[in-house]
C-alpha cells in the first residue's frame, strides 16, 4: 500500500469518526437537528472529494436536484430554493476546472460544438433584455434560469459525458425517477393525498385538480398538468429505445418503465400532454427510415386521431372523456386562449422586444403588476412572445427547428450503431413532443423536464462521435 492510499485512508476514517462522536454529543445535549447537521458534514466532504475526482457526479447531481426541487418546497415551504440549482451548477463547473488542472483529462475542445454557439445566441439575447426599457431588473434575475440554462446544462454535458455508456447512466437514472413520479401518482390515485397534498388543494390547487369530471393527480410536480407532460415524455423516450437495446432484460425493464409513465400519463387527466407520444411517434416513423415501422406508425396515428376526434367510444370514462377535448377546436378553454392571444397580440403591437423577461403570466401577478400579468399565457411560446417580443419569438423557434433538423441529419445519415441510434432517436423523439405539445402548455420550461430535454439535445449533436467511439471500440460495458 502507496503513502498516498494510506494518507486517504486515514482522513477517511478519522473525518467518518470525528464526525460520529461529534454527532452522539450533540444527540447527548438533545440537539437533533444538530446532531443530524453534524452527522452529515463527513458525507458532504465525501461528496465534495468525489466531485473532484468525477465532476460527472454533479451532472447527475443536478438532474436529480432537478427532479426533486418541487417537492421539496412543498413539503418544507421554502421559498428560493431553486438557488441550490444555481450554486450546484458553480460547483460543477469548479470542480471541472480544478479536474482539468490537476488531472488534464477534460477535453475542454469538445465545447467547439454547434449547439453551443446555438445557446450561446439565445444567452446573449435574454442578457441584453435587461436594456429593454419595459423590463424590470427584479423580474430578470427571477428568470436567470430562463436565460441561461439551456448554455450551462449543454457545457457540463459536453464537457462530461465523453462515453456512450455515460449516456446509458443518466438514461438508467432517468428511469428510477420517473418509476418515483409513478408510484406518487399512484399512491394519491389509490389511497389520497397527504397532509401537505392537502393543503396545497384546499390553498388553490384544487380549482384546477379537483374538477366535477374526476380528480387530476399530480405526483410529486407543480401540477397535473406538468405530472402528465413528464410521464409522456418518459412515456415515449422509453418506448422507443426499448426497441432497440440489445440485452433483453433492459428491452423489458424500459418496455414496464414506458407503460408505467402510460399509466401516470392517463391519471393526470392532462389533456395537452397526450401530444408528445404522438408527435414522438410522428418523428419516429421518418428517423428509423424503415417501411416496417413507418406504415403502421401512421395507421396508429391516424386510428388514435379517429378514435378521439370521430367517435364516442368509452365517453363513460372520466380519462377519455377528457382527452377527447384535446381533439374539439371550439373547447372552452381554447377558445378563451385564443382571446387572450388577441389581446397580447394588440398590446405587443409596439414592443418588438416584448414587456420583459419574467414579466408575463398570472403567477407573477403578486410580485410585478403589469397588464401582462393580469392575463394567463398558458403557451410555452406566448410566454416567450410576451416576454421577449416577436423577435425572441422568431430566434426561439429558429433555434428549435434548427435543433430537430441537424440533430435528425445526425441521427439519419452519422449513427450507424443499432442501439446508439435508437437511443438518440427515442430522445430527439421526446424532445419534438415536448416542443409541439408546449403550444397549448407551459411546459418545456418547466422542472423536472427542463434539464433533460436539453442534456437529450447534447447527446443528440454528439451522437456521431459516439458512434465513432463504438466503432472503436472504446467503450467498456457497464
Amino acid at each position: 500500500m502507496n503513502t498516498i492510499t494510506t494518507y486517504k485512508r486515514v482522513l477517511s476514517y478519522g473525518g467518518l469518526s470525528t464526525g460520529l462522536i461529534l454527532m452522539i454529543v450533540c444527540f447527548i445535549k438533545d440537539s437533533f437537528l444538530g446532531g443530524i447537521i453534524v452527522g452529515c458534514i463527513p458525507l458532504f466532504l465525501l461528496y465534495i472529494y468525489l466531485l473532484l475526482i468525477h465532476p460527472y457526479w454533479g451532472l447527475v447531481t443536478l438532474l436529480i436536484l432537478n427532479y426533486f426541487i418541487v417537492p421539496t418546497i412543498r413539503y418544507t415551504h421554502f421559498e428560493g430554493l431553486s438557488v441550490v440549482i444555481d450554486l450546484m451548477i458553480v460547483f460543477t463547473l469548479i470542480a471541472i476546472i480544478i479536474n482539468s488542472l490537476v488531472s488534464n483529462k477534460i477535453n475542454w475542445k469538445k465545447i467547439c460544438n454547434k449547439l453551443i454557439f446555438v445557446s450561446s445566441i439565445w444567452l446573449v439575447y435574454c442578457c441584453l433584455e435587461i436594456l429593454n426599457p419595459t423590463a424590470d431588473t427584479n423580474a430578470w434575475i427571477l428568470s436567470r434560469g430562463f436565460t441561461y440554462y439551456f448554455f450551462a446544462i449543454t457545457l457540463l454535458t459536453l464537457l462530461l459525458c465523453e462515453r456512450y455508456n455515460d449516456i446509458k447512466r443518466i438514461l438508467y437514472i432517468w428511469s428510477v425517477l420517473t418509476l418515483i413520479g409513478v408510484a406518487k401518482g399512484f399512491i394519491q390515485h389509490h389511497f389520497g393525498f397527504d397532509s401537505f397534498e392537502s393543503a396545497w388543494l384546499h390553498e388553490g390547487g384544487g380549482r384546477t385538480h379537483l374538477l366535477i369530471t374526476g380528480t387530476r393527480y399530480f405526483s410529486i410536480y407543480a401540477s397535473a398538468g406538468i405530472f402528465g407532460a413528464v410521464m409522456g415524455h418518459a412515456f415515449i423516450i422509453f418506448l422507443i429505445a426499448s426497441f432497440y437495446m440489445k440485452k433483453k432484460w433492459i428491452r423489458i425493464y424500459f418496455f414496464f418503465v414506458a407503460f408505467s409513465a402510460l399509466y401516470g400519463l392517463i391519471i393526470s387527466g392532462t389533456r395537452g400532454a397526450i401530444a408528445i407520444p404522438l408527435a414522438g411517434i410522428a418523428l419516429w416513423t421518418i428517423l428509423s427510415k424503415k417501411i416496417m415501422i413507418f406504415i403502421p406508425g401512421i395507421i396508429l396515428l391516424i386510428c388514435i386521431y379517429v378514435f378521439f376526434a370521430h367517435t364516442f367510444i368509452g365517453q363513460s370514462n372520466p380519462y377519455i372523456r377528457r382527452i377527447r377535448t384535446a381533439f374539439d377546436p371550439n373547447e372552452p378553454s381554447l377558445v378563451i386562449r385564443r382571446e387572450n392571444q388577441k389581446l397580447f397580440k394588440a398590446y405587443l403591437k409596439d414592443k418588438p422586444f416584448g414587456e420583459g423577461l419574467g414579466l408575463s403570466g398570472v403567477d407573477v401577478q403578486d410580485k410585478f403588476k403589469r397588464y401582462t400579468t393580469s392575463i394567463p399565457t398558458d403557451s410555452w411560446y406566448v410566454k416567450i412572445w410576451v416576454e421577449t417580443g416577436i423577435i425572441g419569438l422568431l430566434l426561439h423557434i429558429g433555434i428549435l427547428l434548427y435543433i430537430i433538423i441537424h440533430g435528425a441529419y445526425i441521427i439519419m445519415f452519422h449513427v450507424k450503431n443499432r442501439e446508439l441510434k435508437g437511443i438518440l432517436c427515442a430522445l430527439l423523439c421526446g424532445v419534438f413532443g415536448v416542443i409541439i405539445s408546449s403550444y397549448g402548455n407551459q411546459i418545456f420550461g418547466q422542472f423536472p423536464i427542463v434539464f433533460f430535454i436539453y442534456t437529450s439535445i447534447t447527446f443528440v449533436f454528439i451522437g456521431k462521435e459516439l458512434d465513432q467511439q463504438i466503432t472503436n471500440n472504446q467503450i467498456t460495458k457497464i
